[in-house]
């Protein structure tokens, strides 16, 4: 009796359910994430067609663990009951194998959104139908830039920059108000529900009870267009990728021209999407229609070559938008990026800038690039990382993704660890190079009064539906100047010119100083890096737009910075 009331307990809340004909198979594979005090996590309630002695089921929870469980008897089938607990919430995929001794029998596959104890889940969507409810089939989440203040009991405790939605872990006595305010929005947009612009949650005395709320948003109706171009690039010996974000910061619907310049030592072209308007010779051409807020486009070019580029060699990459009349701000409508070719392609892998000596208080930028490298789709992906204590988590700022992405944080003592939630991405498999690979970028500063010679070094772990994680490699950032060598600040000389400039930037430093030199716009935004391994290079500017920019050059012996204006 006991055995069918569950069966029928758990037939009721499953929310994956399987049917096989035979013998030892897995006929419901299901979920119930019930309210509880001590957050145990959700329960597993799997039953299999017939029971036979040696039963078992391992299960892949998508957070890189697994366990095994015994199958038990329940006289005309046989089931298994266990809990899992998830340390973060998130969307996950699962794996259970049914195995009989060491030989595969059944599996089943099933996606799981858990919230972890305590977790407020707020999101950002498209009000189409203006109704204040969001409507998977039709709406959209947006990806762009919203600022939200955290308040506790009415004391602000928190400010978060994100994209899509927040996962916010929160604690407190049982009736705690925890209140979300919008401080700003991106422009185009009004946010419709709730009118007032906050979200207010209540923490219960049962844990894993809450649903997701929204702020749903609508065109703020007012004329403007703010177009730009955000992303990654990764040059390997043989594989090159870019994958670039073109969105529209305001609803009006655009059509805008993208220009790529790619590098020439790469010649065997792959998979592009979408498909260019044009390509010339090294030059590649789209134009987009229909790009506003809810509707960007994410440019991904895959090319190859052979025989193979020799490690240590630059390659250059150009993006640049032609706006439409009226865009608010051109600053944001060209990259040019200068990649050190690495020994290997490394598909899942870590960036920062500026890279090498920085001074204790600089704002550095983080992209995590993933690729599915398996043979089938990879429905969701999540990104662990975990933040050094000599970062200030207080100013991390979400600068792009490749898809819609929900910022979680959790803190464990007086460590962080930031968590990137792709839920529903669907990553293709690896032979659909192009089609199979996301980013995000994201921006902190350093803790401010740190000493000369700290080192801060970051990497994330990547996971792929129930895969195991994967690390990316660790990247490094300096604090001060060594004292053991030269300062750049002591150079012979230092020439930029022409100053004010045109179309090419010569810079001279007196001696063969290696490095990276680098030049960005007065709010800090880098536009151009490129590799400096003599006495003189030329820097071509020519698609910046007119205005006052910092030239930034870097190497093991410090830093040298010179204003030059552009023409």
């Amino acid at each position: 009796m006991k055995n069918t009331l569950l069966k029928c307990f758990y037939a009721v809340l499953l929310l994956g359910c399987s049917f096989s004909a035979g013998a030892q198979n897995i006929t419901i594979d299901s979920l119930l994430d019930p309210p509880d005090s001590a957050c145990m996590g959700p329960w597993f309630f799997i039953q299999t067609s017939a029971y036979v002695p040696g039963l078992t089921v391992k299960t892949y929870y998508g957070d890189g663990t697994s366990d095994i469980n015994p199958v038990v008897n329940g006289g005309s089938f046989g089931y298994a009951s266990y809990n899992h607990a998830y340390k973060s919430a998130g969307t996950f995929t699962t794996k259970t194998v049914l195995y009989n001794g060491v030989s595969k029998l059944d599996s089943s596959i099933r996606k799981r959104k858990y919230m972890f104890c305590n977790t407020f889940n707020v999101q950002f969507f498209r009000d189409i139908d203006a109704n204040c409810l969001y409507d998977s089939a039709t709406e959209k989440f947006v990806q762009q830039q919203f600022v939200i203040q955290v308040s506790k009991a009415g004391i602000p405790v928190d400010t978060i920059t994100a994209l899509s939605g927040i996962h916010y872990t929160v604690v407190g006595a049982a009736g705690t108000v925890y209140a979300f305010r919008i401080l700003s929005a991106p422009a185009g947009l009004n946010i419709a529900c709730p009118s007032t612009g906050i979200i207010y949650d209540t923490i219960q005395p049962m844990a894993n009870g809450h649903i997701v709320k929204y702020f749903a948003t609508t065109c703020a109706g007012v004329s403007g267009t703010d177009v730009s171009i955000k992303g990654t690039t990764r040059a390997g010996r043989h594989t090159y990728l870019s994958e670039y974000m073109v969105s529209n910061a305001f609803c009006t619907p655009q059509t805008v021209t993208v220009t790529m310049y790619k590098s020439p030592k790469y010649t065997n072209v792959g998979n592009i999407k979408p498909t260019p308007t044009s390509i010339v010779g090294n030059k590649l051409t789209w134009t987009l229609t229909g790009v506003s807020i809810i509707t960007p486009v994410l440019i991904s070019v895959h090319y190859e070559q052979s025989p193979w580029l020799i490690p240590g060699d630059t390659v250059q990459t150009r993006f640049s938008i032609a706006p439409p009349t009226g865009d608010t701000d051109t600053t944001n409508n060209n990259v040019i990026r200068t990649d050190t070719v690495s020994g290997s392609f490394d598909p899942n892998d870590k960036a920062v800038m500026p890279q090498g000596i920085i001074s204790s208080g600089t704002r550095l930028t983080y992209t995590l690039r993933f690729e599915n490298m398996g043979n089938d789709t990879a429905f969701n992906v999540h990104i662990l990382d975990t933040l050094s204590s000599d970062l200030d988590v207080s100013t991390l700022d979400v600068i792009a993704s490749s898809a819609t992405m929900n910022l979680g944080l959790m803190q464990y003592g007086s460590q962080y660890i930031a968590k990137f939630d792709f839920p529903d991405i669907n990553l293709l498999d690896s032979s659909k190079k192009g089609f199979n690979s996301g980013f995000v970028m994201f921006s902190i500063k350093t803790k401010p009064g740190l000493a000369n010679g700290t080192i801060i070094g970051n990497r994330g772990g990547i996971y792929f539906d129930y895969n195991d994680v994967v690390l990316t490699n660790t990247v490094y950032s300096t604090i001060g100047i060594p004292t053991e060598t030269m300062a750049l600040s002591n150079m012979q000389q230092l020439a930029v010119y022409p100053n004010p400039v045109r179309d090419v930037l010569i810079v001279e430093t007196g001696n063969n100083v290696s490095g990276s030199v680098s030049i960005s716009n007065l709010v800090g935004q880098v536009l151009i890096t490129q590799q400096l391994a003599s006495a003189k290079a030329a820097i071509n500017v020519m698609s910046l737009p007119a205005g006052i920019y910092i030239l930034t050059i870097k190497n093991e012996s410090g830093v040298r910075t010179q204003k030059f204006e552009k023409l």
